[in-house]
């Protein structure tokens, strides 16, 4: 798995439990917050929690990763080939029907 790949996971997994737990007590207990300030408070501290984890998850990543030779090959070349072309398709395609 490449080291971009393993970064994408990291985030999804340090970010889904945390924020379905916050959007389960907003949906779920909408009596406990009853003030602005503290639906700020719970969103900071979830958020916190957040970066917390994947900060630890990613200085976890890089220390096992300090030996190995990440060295791209022509499959991600290839990879980033396709995605390039898609995603410029799909931004000419939005300002033709933006401008048109």
């Amino acid at each position: 798995m490449s080291a971009l790949e393993k970064r994408a996971w990291l985030t999804l997994c340090s970010m889904c439990p945390v924020y379905l737990v916050y959007f389960t007590i907003r949906l779920g207990f909408p009596e406990v917050m009853t003030t602005m300030l503290q639906r700020f408070a719970l969103l900071a501290m979830v958020a916190s929690l957040h970066a917390v984890a994947y900060l630890a998850a990613w200085l976890w990543m890089k220390y096992r990763e300090a030996g190995e030779n990440l060295l791209e090959d022509e499959r991600d070349h290839a990879i980033d080939r396709h995605a390039s072309r898609i995603g410029y398709f799909l931004l000419l395609t939005g300002l033709i029907v933006v401008g048109w």
